[in-house]
């Protein structure tokens, strides 16, 4: 492995326990910012901001790291909101 870099290996592993967790708690939302750490939902207001499509884009990139269902199924719940 000529390429191999394990900074590289560690920062993906500590991005994907955050995002794991973060994952989780605003499954169901449409993330715009964050209120007392928690994510605030535009999913029933406001989608129209051009950064909504980053959450989704997000999961995406975690699914295909880590081959994780729930990531794309929490894509594929957003983009249903979006649409």
């Amino acid at each position: 492995m000529e390429n191999y870099n394990p900074d590289v290996d560690a920062a993906v592993r500590r991005i994907t326990e955050k995002m794991d967790c973060v994952s989780d708690r605003s499954k169901d939302k449409i993330p715009y910012r964050t209120i007392d750490g928690v994510h605030n939902d535009l999913s029933e207001s406001d989608i129209n901001w051009w950064t909504n499509g980053f959450w989704p884009g997000i999961q995406w990139l975690l699914y295909h790291e880590t081959g994780d269902g729930k990531y794309a199924a929490i894509a594929r719940n957003a983009e249903k909101k979006l649409d």
